[in-house]
């Protein structure tokens, strides 16, 4: 078949109908047809027009094909990239892997009062300072460091709070002297206003409560609040949200990276509330006010001055010459707890830290230059070509899919699952997302669905494509592997979901 699928118009105002058709494909009358024919009827409805598919079904004990079409075409992978990352840190990252951010202390304590420098020497830790909501710690990520102020008697400080980049992801002890910080990172294929939102959270070597912030407007007896949690991330918001009877809330961000001034526009229901996560423009400084609104709560006298260090001290600095003196560590969740919050909640800024971080592994530590981005995507392909798969079908650029310029094919994706899943250790499988369980299949394949909690498996939805690939796992019946690329120029991604979810529903029956 061409990559042209359907030839009959579609009016707009049939989608409601479309979906409603979907949703009722997966009916006895499908039971007595072959895969193909399910595959063909749905490649000719109209609503496919101009739009392009790649699905390759096989099992996974035999490799035995069962359903294909366009499964060599390149597509954009949106965040079934992740799926790569993975095999990437699997193959890097041992499995006692943390990232580990360590507190220095330099100049003289007198009286109970540092007259000095409190240094955060940072790895990107993903993880650090995570949002609560999400089942992370919060600033309780800092206790490790009170502990010590406390142990050393140090009641005030009166000098400066600095950041510095880690020589390494993961050291242990030896993370002094620093490394060049990474500087922002701006991959290919990157669109620019995906950073002003908390999917595209700057990924360098500072990292707080995800680099991100929650921004909510609530309609209330005095018109429009708006709240921006945590303090700290200097973002200044205008407002300009209209408050409309049964209007679908619906809160947008305009401004530029990097930028402290936006505007939060959109819809709120009457007396209802929304929230959008805003990426922070300037993550050390967010990091370092969070370090010092927690000492400040423990009671600690603060007179200090933020922002990132410079290694070697310019001269003339008043601490040039001073020890700097390790006071403690904190470290990440293990590695498979971080791939697990990748995979599961297809977090971007927790990708892009995994690669980096098994590409520093790979060259040996600790480096003392920023790696160069090219080494993070060459150190995937080396994965994939030790597992078999050929890179050289591919167009790797990130770690989290947020690029489209990333190529992947449906065959490429099937074999690399493949053989994920028979390698020794935990089942890759049980890695990702339940299929109306958890992660972000939660809310799909309910309990109605011939594959309620039978799909384990990595969704992808970038402006129009939808993805989702994994494991087909029946209570009876065989084991399969799949990969479904969804490619259309128009239309909501609901709308993407709904037909590659309604096609694997009406697959089913015909499936061994």
């Amino acid at each position: 078949m061409g990559t042209a699928i359907g030839k009959i118009r579609v009016s707009v105002l049939l989608w409601p109908l479309w979906l409603g058709a979907l949703a009722c494909t997966s009916g006895p009358q499908v039971g007595e047809t072959t895969s193909q024919a399910v595959l063909d009827q749905y490649l000719a409805r109209p609503a496919m027009r101009g739009a392009r598919l790649g699905i390759l079904i096989q099992e996974l004990e035999t490799g035995r094909v069962l359903v294909e079409e366009g499964a060599d075409q390149g597509f954009s992978p949106a965040s079934t990239m992740k799926l790569l990352t993975a095999s990437s840190a699997l193959a890097h990252l041992p499995a006692d892997f943390r990232f580990r951010t360590h507190l220095y202390m330099r100049g003289k304590i007198v009286d109970g009062t540092l007259h000095g420098d409190l240094i955060l020497v940072c790895p990107g830790d993903p993880s650090f300072g995570w949002i609560p909501e999400y089942g992370g710690p919060g600033d309780a990520d800092f206790d490790e460091f009170v502990e010590a102020l406390d142990r050393w008697g140090v009641k005030a400080v009166e000098g400066r709070l600095l950041a510095y980049a880690s020589p390494s992801p993961g050291a242990k002890a030896g993370a002094w002297p620093p490394k060049t910080p990474q500087p922002w990172i701006w991959r290919s294929g990157w669109e620019w206003d995906d950073f002003v939102y908390g999917w595209g959270a700057e990924i360098g070597d500072f990292v707080y409560h995800g680099n991100r912030v929650s921004v909510r407007a609530v309609d209330g007896p005095e018109g429009v609040q708006v709240s921006v949690l945590p303090k700290g991330s200097g973002i200044r918001f205008r407002e300009a949200v209209r408050v409309e009877k049964g209007a679908r809330s619906d809160l947008q961000i305009f401004g530029l990276p990097k930028q402290r001034d936006w505007i939060l526009q959109g819809s709120l229901d009457l007396g209802g509330k929304d929230r959008v996560w805003a990426a922070v423009p300037d993550p050390a400084v967010f990091l370092l006010n969070a370090f010092r609104a927690r000492l400040a709560k423990e009671g600690l006298s603060m007179k200090v001055t933020v922002g990132r260090g410079r290694h070697p001290l310019p001269p003339g600095d008043p601490m040039q010459g001073q020890t700097v003196q390790a006071l403690a560590v904190h470290a990440s969740p293990p590695r498979d707890d971080l791939l697990r919050v990748m995979l599961h909640r297809s977090d971007n800024l927790y990708a892009e830290r995994l690669a980096w971080a098994s590409a520093f592994m790979d060259r040996g530590v600790p480096s003392f230059e920023a790696l160069q981005p090219d080494a993070v995507t060459d150190t995937t392909a080396r994965s994939l070509s030790a597992l078999g798969v050929d890179p050289s079908t591919l167009r790797l650029v990130d770690g989290s899919g947020l690029s489209r310029r990333n190529l992947l094919n449906p065959r490429a994706v099937v074999a690399l699952l493949s053989r994920l899943a028979a390698q020794p250790g935990p089942a890759f499988a049980d890695r990702l997302a339940l299929a109306g369980g958890n992660g972000t299949l939660r809310r799909r394949f309910g309990p109605q669905s011939r594959w309620h909690r039978q799909i384990r498996a990595k969704t992808g939805t970038i402006t129009g494509i939808t993805a989702l690939a994994g494991y087909l796992l029946p209570q009876a019946g065989r084991k399969m592997v799949f990969c479904v690329y969804l490619e259309r120029p128009h239309g909501r991604a609901a709308v993407g979901r709904a037909f590659v979810d309604a096609l694997l529903e009406a697959l089913a029956p015909t499936l061994p």
